[in-house]
């Protein structure tokens, strides 16, 4: 997504991956596992992934940051679901292969970015001309 450098945009995948990471430390430890506990700590993330997009001018992008968060909850959540008790051995796991997972997805798009930025302009150019000229 063009919004923001490349580094602010994976900072703030990685603040939300450890917001929602922590998150699910605090649901393990504190809360109990019941839809009113996931619900605290949604809103908790949600929060305060707002307040540092608000503190940062959005410069750390607040979509990144949800982004990064939905990473880890969409690789995790149903392994945390069927044993909370197991966070520690088994979060670390979900994080590596999302984190690796990502690191690709970046690498690739650093590396095919321009091209695809390019073929698109030369589509959207396309597009008007053809549409001009009927």
């Amino acid at each position: 997504m063009p919004d923001r450098s490349l580094t602010e945009r994976i900072i703030g995948f990685a603040i939300g991956f450890v917001l929602a990471w922590i998150g699910y430390a605090i649901r393990a430890a504190i809360l109990p596992d019941t839809a009113t506990g996931r619900a605290v700590v949604v809103f908790a993330v949600i929060i305060v992934a707002m307040l540092i997009a608000v503190v940062t001018a959005s410069r750390v992008p607040l979509w990144a940051m949800l982004v990064g968060s939905a990473a880890i909850v969409g690789a995790y959540e149903q392994t945390y679901a069927a044993s909370p008790t197991l966070f520690l051995s088994d979060s670390p796991t979900a994080a590596t292969t999302v984190l690796l997972a990502c690191a690709m997805g970046v690498l690739g798009s650093v590396l095919l970015g321009e091209d695809v930025e390019e073929r698109r302009a030369d589509e959207h150019s396309n597009h008007h001309h053809s549409k001009a000229s009927a």
